[in-house]
């Protein structure tokens, strides 16, 4: 796969988290929930630029991840699957903590989790069609052959 199809496909994997979350908050916006971030002291209002800029971002630095991980040669998508796991067990406890309404949790737990799913069922695949290992020299030949 070359890195433009590669781009192509991550792009479509966070085009469709990035929807799913926008439908998330304005469903949740549509039913009256007040939908808070906790940010320092007090929590502040979560716009919909905020839910784009908070889904597309960790889902390139996965991607990002991903073609490192390719390029030093590690050969498991479980590795991939494994970091972008524990990632989301980690981000769970930013919206799960502070005092906030238990429907305002459920939606910011409902979107971290649409993210993640995005890494591990958007991303996840397209390790399989990377090359593993040494770049490849103009000649197509390993540069440590």
């Amino acid at each position: 796969m070359s890195p433009q199809q590669f781009w192509q496909r991550a792009g479509l994997a966070i085009a469709a988290a990035v929807i799913v979350n926008l439908a998330v908050y304005l469903v949740a916006k549509a039913a009256g929930v007040e939908i808070l971030v906790p940010m320092g002291a007090s929590p502040v209002p979560l716009e919909a630029g905020l839910v784009v800029a908070f889904t597309v971002i960790p889902l390139v630095l996965a991607a990002v991840l991903l073609l490192v991980l390719r390029r030093v040669g590690v050969a498991s998508p479980a590795v991939f699957a494994g970091a972008a796991a524990v990632v989301l067990l980690l981000s769970l406890s930013a919206p799960l903590s502070g005092d906030l309404a238990v429907s305002n949790k459920l939606v910011l737990a409902s979107m971290h989790a649409v993210a993640g799913l995005a890494a591990l069922a958007g991303l996840a695949p397209l390790f399989r069609g990377l090359r593993v290992g040494a770049p490849r020299s103009a000649a197509g030949v390993s540069a440590g052959a």
